[in-house]
């Protein structure tokens, strides 16, 4: 076995399960060298209810080890247990009272227990994940979320899984946990190229580094964006030093959802990003000339699109005295004052955006005129069982989409009157 090539060795081990593994180490010394780097995978995983940030610094003080991390997340996601498995005894309501008690506790074990696993965990180690950071010089991206289930498909917790309830119970631990981090990785000088903050909470007041160096070589950008931050969130994110990476390929922007009777205008910076390929809008709430200047000013290097449940809202008027937030209006080169329809926007796609490849239109697009909407389907489906059903004009997303393509022509949309207050 001593003889045997280091390359095949490793490539041996490579193929086992954890459990061979294991014992393939335990066979000899010279193996169990070898074999080292294996202990680490290239992502790092982070559960709330595993010690991750200590498994991270055991992990970092092993060179081998800490050479092949590339990658590190953690989510610190909760769950309403309470409201969870109250609504899950009524969605079993049909069942007798005894057989139901026994399926709602079978199918709510699996998450039970990662609770008292948790529990047995303690507070998250910021110093301890401060201290790894710094020794791993191959690491390259980051993700911290607590908008993503942790917990498996098949389980009664992803059911009930609600990413703004998430939020709200992790109050400010969101802005602790985050800012602590940032900081961290860039004290460690450790130059990003991807980024994925769910949702970010540190953009204000130069939060988000004091220094743009930590993102010079970003090359995507993940971020779900909290309609309770307190400011105008999207333009404090769109001037920030999060996006003033040249290198910047991916962006992603995802609103969480908030309830409430008005919308507020949201106002962009007149970000221009020299390289931008692949652009996600998901859920905003934006003045259409807004979003028209964005898309104007990436149309030569934008491939891929991404548009999903966008509420176009009615524009302030412009004959107030001018702010820094009126002046988004005419800035990036095209004055795009005059967009105020959907229809305008998907015909600037089609006309400018001429390096597109792929584009997905998705969910419920609302008109600034009157509040009218439309439900983009993906292959006949994408219908939310709690969408509204009153009045909801449901239409197929590929011709638009082949439109926008300039493979088809122009579909005939007509939105429909909201009903909603």
């Amino acid at each position: 076995m001593e003889k045997l090539p280091v390359e095949l060795v490793s490539g041996i081990a490579g193929h086992l399960v954890s459990a061979d593994l294991k014992s393939f180490r335990l066979s000899c010394r010279q193996i169990s060298a070898i074999t080292r780097h294996l202990l680490a995978l290239q992502h790092f995983n982070g559960l709330p209810w595993r010690p991750d940030a200590s498994r991270l610094y055991e992990l970092s003080r092993i060179p081998d080890c800490a050479r092949q991390i590339r990658s590190i997340k953690f989510n610190f996601a909760r769950l309403d247990a309470y409201s969870a498995i109250h609504d899950s005894f009524r969605h079993h309501y049909l069942i007798e009272p005894e057989p139901r008690t026994e399926i709602i506790q079978e199918r709510w074990e699996p998450y039970l227990q990662t609770q008292r696993q948790m529990r047995s965990v303690g507070e998250f180690r910021l110093d301890l994940l401060k201290e790894a950071v710094a020794r791993l010089p191959a690491l390259k991206e980051v993700t911290l979320t607590w908008t993503q289930c942790p917990w498996d498909h098949g389980m009664e917790a992803h059911r009930f899984f609600i990413p703004e309830v998430s939020v709200q119970l992790a109050e400010e631990e969101v802005n602790t946990i985050q800012h602590a981090v940032l900081t961290d990785i860039l004290a460690a000088g450790v130059q990003l190229e991807t980024l994925t903050v769910e949702p970010l909470r540190s953009c204000g007041a130069g939060k988000c580094g004091s220094s743009d160096d930590m993102y010079r070589n970003l090359r995507r950008l993940d971020l779900v964006l909290d309609r309770t931050y307190d400011g105008p969130i999207l333009y404090d994110v769109t001037r920030a030093p999060l996006l003033s990476s040249s290198s910047l390929k991916e962006l992603r922007l995802e609103f969480l959802s908030w309830d409430r009777v008005y919308s507020e205008p949201q106002f962009m910076h007149p970000v221009a990003l020299k390289n931008l390929e692949v652009l996600e809008l998901i859920r905003p709430e934006i003045g259409l000339s807004c979003l028209a200047g964005l898309l104007s000013r990436h149309a030569k290097t934008l491939k891929k699109l991404k548009l999903v449940g966008i509420k176009g809202i009615p524009e302030p008027r412009k004959d107030e005295e001018e702010t820094d937030l009126d002046a988004v209006f005419q800035a990036g080169g095209a004055d795009m004052n005059h967009v105020t329809t959907w229809q305008e926007v998907f015909e600037l796609i089609h006309d400018s955006l001429t390096s597109l490849v792929e584009v997905t239109i998705s969910e419920k697009f609302t008109s600034p005129a009157g509040g009218r909407r439309i439900w983009f389907a993906q292959d006949g489906y994408g219908i939310n069982l709690n969408m509204p059903p009153s009045r909801m004009v449901l239409l197929h997303a590929e011709p638009l989409e082949k439109y926008l393509l300039g493979k088809g022509k122009m579909p005939e949309i007509n939105f429909e009157a909201d009903d909603e207050t």
